[in-house]
């Protein structure tokens, strides 16, 4: 792992109260449940103590994803072809950072995530010709309407809106020096994002007429893709989630209708019909996917409290 200051090796340093390492992607928050799950540690009621328990407050199955960077694309199967093994009351998932703001957050539900790619095989044109790339979506009608723009502000834009978006752009020569030669390809990457009660191959089938009107000379070639994912706040689990959150980190977490990225979630709501919450662990600043990728010490503690408690408030429940 590579520093930004440059400092590399395969072990992660210890500054001050953070640790500097590939630390996300869910080994962090595997590694906190493992340890909230070992002996069944239980919180005060200030969140102050662990004190291991003699047993588990409830049945407890644990299920990692080594592929989730790939669209996890065994996950589907895997879970179908185990529907009885992984039979559970509920689910929950960690990964990613806790709001801007730092509070911690109760998730229910993540968006559909598709990809794309464009490319333009061939000879390059002469001249650029109007309309010859992908249009930018139009934007839905109650989105102009200002007093959602002043309402909802940016945040409901990120996470509860359909978003397309251009990974890269690739063509021609972007080397040392100069190159006066034609590119015989132009190659767009992208990936949709669409929330619940979009279907993907109806957006998929929308995105083909569009590039074959307008583009007729692009291939479009389908990626990988995930379902969404959604959970009703009102579930009967909300409730001692939110108050063993409460319990072991002493402030009321957010609830978050969607999360503003993609998770093979619906695996558990849609396949195995579960309801599925999500409560990331990591500071807001983890910087994951880039350089000087973190995490404090403070919410790796706070995360093994939280995965405890919650255990032992759902421990508590009475039986439907």
């Amino acid at each position: 792992m590579e520093r930004a200051d440059g400092a590399a090796g395969p072990t992660p340093d210890l500054d001050l109260d953070q640790v500097f390492d590939r630390v996300d992607e869910h080994r962090e928050e595997l590694i906190q449940r493992l340890v909230a799950y070992a002996g069944q540690p239980s919180v005060s009621s200030t969140g102050e103590g662990i004190a291991e328990a003699a047993e588990l407050a409830c049945n407890v199955k644990v299920l990692l994803d080594g592929e989730e960077e790939l669209g996890s694309p065994n996950l589907p199967a895997f879970v179908e072809g185990h529907k009885d093994l992984l039979g559970a009351d509920l689910a929950i998932w960690s990964d990613g950072p806790v709001h801007e703001s730092g509070r911690w957050c109760l998730v229910f539900g993540v968006p559909r995530d598709r990809h794309l790619r464009a490319a333009r095989p061939g000879r390059q044109p002469a001249g650029p010709r109007p309309g010859a790339g992908l249009a930018r979506p139009r934007t839905p009608r109650r989105a102009r309407r200002p007093w959602l723009l002043r309402t909802a502000g940016g945040m409901a834009r990120l996470v509860a809106w359909p978003t397309f978006t251009v990974n890269g752009l690739r063509g021609g020569y972007g080397g040392p020096g100069t190159q006066t030669v034609l590119p015989n390809e132009a190659v767009a990457k992208c990936d949709v994002r669409l929330v619940p009660d979009q279907r993907t191959s109806d957006v998929l089938a929308k995105l083909e007429a569009h590039v074959a009107r307008h583009a007729p000379g692009v291939e479009l070639v389908r990626g990988g893709h995930m379902e969404p994912s959604r959970t009703p706040i009102d579930s009967r689990f909300t409730e001692p989630l939110r108050q063993a959150m409460v319990a072991a980190l002493g402030e009321e977490p957010l609830l978050v209708p969607p999360l503003g990225g993609s998770l093979p979630a619906y695996v558990f709501t849609d396949i195995l019909g579960l309801p599925t919450f999500g409560v990331p662990f990591a500071n807001a600043d983890q910087t994951n996917h880039a350089p000087n990728e973190n995490l404090e010490i403070e919410r790796f503690i706070g995360g093994i409290k939280a995965a405890a408690s919650m255990l032992a408030h759902l421990g508590a429940m009475r039986p439907l």
